[in-house]
């Protein structure tokens, strides 16, 4: 296998918040596909299309892939990539085939209001924003441009247009993954799941991104697809749960957690400046696997900006590791420290 190629390339169809197609969550856009969103080019027509297959065509020569860069720097400064990580035990395949899904196209809606989410991602924390008169101070964080977006949603005919088109090909799809907002709470998701025939569901997996404070239907979708795959964001346990999630109920998290045990594939923990000193103990409580994700973006609630970082931690992974040894930023986090103590006064909640 060469330097460039990347099964994400063959095997992922993804759409960021702004309905633009990316390479994957990591990458950045490409000049052959920008331009292409899900609200000018359907799925399958983007992914089958001349320029992708161009794309891969270069990749499997081993030319550089405009968009691919966060993981080329990985690779140059000794660091195994994203790349590498999708790439490892997995099949090469040289065509389109065994498709995942993961296309942001379902809504925003969300119960919670995590401190540290980018507000695209749920409508709560956009409110809470709102209502806390924090919204300008959020802004000022100096942020990934990617995070200034505003979320787009699909309308009544376009959203029917791109269902049609993923129903059709159906055939290709290996899993379906779904991220929020929250996934269990979009109607779209269910009549979209409600559409796959029978048969067809019976060889798709089913991945969800969930904060697991509702389970609703999850013993349906364990009947009806091959697999359910559950991906639960948890940050902390306890009061600390209840402040960063807010506005979660811990106890009721925790007893949705066993319920649905044996369905969890990982737990996925974004390590702040609160919780980094936690990591350890979370691990313990838990006793699942952990999917470790540093929050860079905004700077201001990352842990490069730790006061002192000669003291003892627990460091899970090497991605945490970077994050904490790259440089502190005195005003950025001067910022996050402001946010926080303001948050805690619109909650009327102290993080403790």
């Amino acid at each position: 296998m060469n330097k460039r190629y990347c099964v994400k390339l063959f095997t992922e169809i993804f759409s960021d918040s702004a309905s633009r197609y990316r390479f994957c969550c990591h990458a950045n856009t490409n000049p052959k596909i920008d331009g292409m969103t899900v609200q000018n080019t359907l799925p399958f027509d983007f992914f089958r299309g001349p320029e992708m297959e161009q794309i891969r065509q270069d990749a499997m020569e081993d030319k550089p892939i405009a968009g691919c860069e966060v993981c080329y720097k990985l690779e140059e400064k000794g660091h195994q990539s994203y790349r590498e990580q999708y790439n490892k035990d997995k099949d090469h395949p040289t065509d389109v085939k065994n498709i995942d899904l993961k296309l942001r196209i379902f809504g925003t809606l969300c119960n919670l209001g995590c401190y540290m989410c980018i507000p695209f991602d749920s409508s709560t924390r956009r409110k809470e924003l709102q209502q806390s008169g924090l919204r300008d101070l959020w802004n000022s964080f100096a942020k990934e441009e990617w995070a200034l977006d505003k979320p787009i949603n699909l309308g009544k005919t376009r959203y029917e247009e791109v269902e049609n088109n993923l129903i059709a090909n159906i055939d290709y799809v290996q899993r379906l993954r779904f991220y929020g907002g929250e996934p269990l709470m979009l109607p779209r998701m269910w009549s979209f799941l409600e559409r796959i025939p029978e048969d067809k569901a019976k060889n798709i997996e089913v991945l969800i991104s969930t904060n697991l404070t509702h389970t609703k239907g999850l013993r349906w979708i364990q009947k009806r697809f091959k697999r359910l795959i559950l991906n639960v964001s948890v940050d902390h346990f306890g009061k600390r749960l209840e402040w960063i999630r807010y506005p979660i109920n811990a106890s009721e998290f925790e007893r949705n957690l066993e319920e649905f045990r044996e369905d969890i594939n990982t737990l996925s923990v974004a390590v702040s400046i609160l919780n980094v000193h936690d990591l350890e103990d979370i691990e313990k409580h838990y006793n699942l696997p952990i999917e470790w994700a540093a929050v860079h973006n905004p700077i201001s609630l990352s842990i490069r900006n730790l006061p002192n970082k000669n003291v003892s931690l627990y460091i899970p992974n090497q991605e945490i590791a970077n994050e904490l040894n790259l440089s502190p930023s005195p005003i950025e986090y001067k910022k996050g420290q402001e946010y926080i103590r303001k948050l805690e006064e619109h909650r009327g909640l102290r993080y403790v």
